[in-house]
């Protein structure tokens, strides 16, 4: 797994296709918006039924969201103090990217098939688009 930081903030972090270990292992800090997580167990292997508990949350912190690269290729650019590229990683298939704070753009280098999750409910006009320093 990799993270991205700047100074003490996570902007993202990717778990690359290659990350096999086994059991539970999260991602995300427990008290992130998104608990991100693999789950790898061995055949046969039982998790007790269960429901989770309703919560009620109120947040003031950015959309964070999660993309699984399902096939392709992407460029992820990173930006920090609102407009600055701090930096770019490839994401490839079977590779996760999950998105916790500051800005974020892509460029595809070939025709990927994304699936894309994140916290609700969502509309368009929560999204600021900006105009970037490369």
């Amino acid at each position: 797994m990799e993270t991205i930081k700047y100074k003490n903030k996570i902007l993202g972090m990717i778990v690359r296709n290659s990350f096999l270990e086994d059991g539970a292992h999260f991602f995300t800090s427990a008290n992130s918006a998104f608990q991100v997580g693999m789950l790898i167990y061995p055949k046969e292997h039982n998790i007790k039924p269960h429901k989770h508990r309703e919560l009620k949350v109120v947040r003031e912190e950015p959309t964070q969201e999660v993309l699984y690269v399902k096939k392709g290729k992407v460029e992820v650019h990173f930006y920090v103090k609102g407009t600055k590229l701090f930096c770019k990683k490839v994401i490839k298939t079977g590779d996760l990217l999950i998105l916790l704070s500051g800005a974020h753009g892509f460029k595809f280098l070939e025709k990927s098939h994304l699936i894309e999750v994140k916290e609700g409910p969502y509309s368009e006009k929560n999204k600021v688009y900006l105009k970037v320093k490369e």
